[in-house]
């Protein structure tokens, strides 16, 4: 089709220049014809009179009367030409002044015909790319020779276009990048009104306001100030830097070590270059966002675009989510105002962009960052709805267990945070079945969202000497992995669920119940009527929980295969079936291949096929021991001392926050 396209394209091209050049030709005859007629005239003048004189009166005048004739024709095929000339420099300009036009028009054919044709595709039939950042590669991408992506070469025009490849690159940069990751400034917006005060307009007068006034309005509002939630929503811009940052320099750190180990293993570049770095990375995290955007304004090339992608998803992750979580949970408990137009914006914001950067993340590894915004489209259509509803109803549940619980909260969410890791370490000491263990991780961002879980997953058998801790991996199946997904968030809708629903119940027979602030430390107690949020209860609670119940019916529309589904219901008892035949079918220990987990390599272990029972028994699990080369020294002992507990908090979230 491609090709069609073109030879009619060159075939039209070829018609307008015969055209064009046969007019030309028709010219410049013409023209030395106009010549030609005009020497032939002053030699005509220039006769003698006596040859004029030869001649009779009436051939003298016949003469003179076709000369001018010849004359008026020959001033009309000049004209002809100054017009057609004049008329040709008029396309040419009109040409130029609209080829804007016509490149913007081109643009949006371009990306409307791209999400038409993504509509035909499937996610799972793209090819999975490694999103592990290339440091190595980073590198070479800042230096111009050789490099046809550099914003350098890309800065020259070429023939035909109306603005250079990198005036497009900035343009989309700015719009799709730097608009969207710099929504922070929402945040600090809404902690200034926190910390220097706001006026809210109140639902009814509350005792403690002493600056009121009616609005025109007839409405009473009130100036408060609410520095703890000021300083909380302040706190969570940076709480991305102790999550992902820090990750990123452990990364960056191991990469400086093997490439240079003369330079970087010494002692002295632990307390002089890492420590600093780290605790610099870990506090710094808003204007690494900024900086990183702005520089992907100019600079797409794949590495930087890769970590673009990256710090947009963990800015999602951790501090959207944080951020929707607080604004709901004031809402919650200040019942008795209006909320500010910046609270909203903040919410409901921090709620747009999680939903948003799980689509990211989801897209990642399918080449993602590679897309255009017309194929990214079609896919924030297609699972936008989908995230979004998730979000909505974990996010909003928990806001609204704490709003109710109060510090109570902490008991019911600490038993599951402690039962978690009480199972992972269980798991990677050996006790229980390795089988089952897939379902367990990603729990931490399944209870706020969608975690899109690695598939190569790792399991740490620790000893009292770190250097003979001992990793095993393997690498999950497709089905594996869709199992895990339904899993956890049908745990998780259960528990949110019952929760919401045996409060709400209560709140209706019982109003008058009291609760302890905090069981057993504070005595002080409050009534369910008391709690502003219980007012609203009857309204929030069916909302939270229709949310809850259409989030789950997108999922099972997350293109999964028929058979999936089928076995799906049978492990988690919506099937007719067995329960022990359902965990059976979901340790899916037949689904695995042995030979594609022994190629999986990681920075600081060695595989050795030797005693490794994916090598010698054909099993699902491969074992490695620690790299002596590389873990040697301070920095290697510290590292074999972190990698487990980075292991487990990778486990909490999913491949592309960690």
């Amino acid at each position: 089709m491609a090709g069609t396209e073109k030879e009619n394209n060159l075939s039209e091209s070829d018609v307008k220049d015969e055209q064009t050049n046969t007019v030309e030709e028709e010219t410049s005859s013409i023209r030395e014809n106009g010549n030609a007629e005009s020497e032939y005239i002053e030699a005509d003048d220039m006769h003698s009179s006596k040859e004029w004189e030869k001649q009779g009166l009436l051939k003298q005048s016949n003469r003179m009367l076709s000369l001018q004739d010849e004359v008026m024709e020959l001033d009309d095929k000049v004209k002809v030409v100054v017009i057609h000339d004049a008329i040709q420099s008029d396309n040419e300009d009109m040409s130029e002044n609209a080829k804007s036009h016509v490149d913007t028009k081109k643009f949006f054919s371009r990306e409307w015909k791209a999400f038409k044709d993504e509509m035909g595709t499937k996610l799972s039939d793209k090819k999975e790319i490694s999103t592990v950042i290339n440091f190595g590669e980073m590198g070479k991408e800042w230096k111009s020779e050789g490099n046809d992506k550099h914003w350098s070469n890309q800065a020259v025009k070429k023939d035909g276009e109306t603005c250079s490849t990198l005036f497009s690159t900035i343009i989309t940069g700015i719009l799709f990048t730097l608009i969207p990751n710099c929504a922070i400034v929402l945040d600090y917006m809404t902690a200034k009104e926190y910390i220097f005060g706001n006026y809210y307009i109140k639902y009814e007068t509350d005792p403690h306001s002493f600056d009121c006034r009616n609005t025109s309005s007839g409405q009473t509002e009130c100036l408060e100030y609410d520095p703890i939630y000021g300083g909380l929503t302040l706190s969570l811009t940076f709480i991305s830097g102790f999550f992902w940052s820090f990750g990123i320099f452990l990364q960056l750190g191991t990469y400086l070590r093997k490439v240079q180990p003369e330079v970087f293993q010494r002692k002295r570049m632990l307390f002089l270059f890492f420590l600093p770095l780290a605790l610099i990375s870990m506090i710094s995290f808003p204007l690494q966002l900024f900086v990183v955007s702005l520089i992907s304004c100019f600079n797409d090339q794949d590495q930087w675009i890769l970590l673009t992608t990256k710090i947009g998803i963990a800015e999602g992750m951790f501090n959207a989510h944080f951020q929707y979580m607080l604004q709901l949970f004031i809402i919650f408990t200040r019942a008795d105002r209006h909320p500010s137009l910046f609270q909203y914006l903040s919410a409901f914001g921090s709620l747009i962009f999680l939903a948003y950067s799980r689509i990211e993340s989801l897209l990642l590894d399918r080449g993602g960052h590679h897309m255009s915004p017309g194929q990214k489209a079609w896919w924030i259509c297609r699972f936008g709805p989908c995230f979004l509803f998730n979000c909505a109803f974990k996010v909003g549940s928990i806001s609204l267990i704490i709003a109710m619980l109060r510090f109570n909260s902490i008991w019911f969410y600490g038993t599951i945070i402690i039962t978690w890791f009480l199972l992972q370490i269980l798991f990677n000491e050996q006790c229980l079945p390795s089988k089952y263990y897939y379902l367990f991780i990603g729990a931490g961002l399944h209870a706020i969202s969608v975690a899109h879980i690695p598939q190569e997953v790792k399991l740490i058998d620790t000893k009292p000497d770190s250097k003979n801790n001992i990793l095993w991996t393997t690498r999950l199946s497709s089905r594996q992995l869709r199992f895990n997904l339904l899993f956890q968030n049908f745990v998780w809708f259960i528990i949110n669920s019952i929760i919401i629903i045996t409060l709400t119940i209560v709140n209706y027979l019982e109003p008058e119940t009291e609760i302890s602030t905090f069981w057993p430390f504070i005595s002080k107690t409050y009534s369910f009527k008391e709690n502003k949020v219980f007012r609203v209860l009857y309204i929030i609670a069916p909302i939270l929980l229709l949310v809850g119940l259409i989030s789950q019916v997108l999922l099972w529309r997350f293109e999964f295969k028929k058979k999936d589904k089928q076995k799906v219901r049978q492990a988690i008892l919506m099937h007719k079936k067995d329960a022990t035949d359902g965990l059976r079918q979901l340790s899916a220990e037949s689904d695995c291949d042995p030979s594609m987990a022994a190629d999986i390599v990681f920075d600081g272990w060695r595989h050795v096929p030797e005693n490794c029972p994916g090598c010698e028994n054909g099993t699902c699990w491969h074992r490695h021991v620690s790299d002596d080369v590389l873990e040697a020294g301070v920095q290697g002992r510290l590292s074999q001392v972190i990698y487990p507990l980075m292991n487990i908090w990778q486990n909490v979230v999913d491949k592309n926050t960690a």
